[in-house]
């Protein structure tokens, strides 16, 4: 068998098959251990996925989990204007303030939220509807504490 200088390992059916551009005269084959399982094992197996990146501070903070920014009440009210739109809906705290204009009902329906509790608001209008519950999940930020 011709063996190749530059060689490319390719498992086919079990077994390691070499193959590549430039070419060696040896006609030895290859050695008993190249063919063993474990060694094409070893041979074919990628290198690990690099680890997930920290997520920014940003990321963190739009993240539901455990770890998500707390907010107090009061800190929402600081983020009261149209240009700065904060607010509290069952616990949670919300950046409203790229929503404003894409809200159907219109940009005055969120500006009245805008750095306060509008738990009661939002459940007189959209109560056990999955939709708004569902763009509304885009915009959280964090929880509210101390309440």
């Amino acid at each position: 068998m011709r063996l190749f200088a530059a060689t490319l390992t390719t498992v086919v059916a079990g077994s390691a098959v070499l193959a590549g551009c430039g070419s060696s005269d040896s006609t030895s084959s290859a050695s008993p251990s190249a063919t063993e399982p474990s060694a094409v094992a070893s041979a074919t197996q990628s290198s690990p996925a690099p680890a997930a990146s920290s997520p920014t501070s940003s990321e963190s903070a739009a993240s539901a989990s455990p770890a998500a920014a707390e907010y107090t009440l009061d800190q929402v009210a600081t983020h009261n204007s149209s240009g700065d739109c904060w607010t509290a809906i069952q616990g949670k705290v919300y950046d409203l303030t790229d929503w404003e204009d894409q809200h159907p009902g219109g940009a005055a329906r969120i500006q009245s939220l805008c750095g306060i509790d509008g738990t009661s608001q939002f459940l007189d209008q959209h109560e056990g509807d999955a939709q708004p519950e569902s763009v509304l999940a885009g915009y959280e930020i964090g929880v509210l504490v101390g309440s």
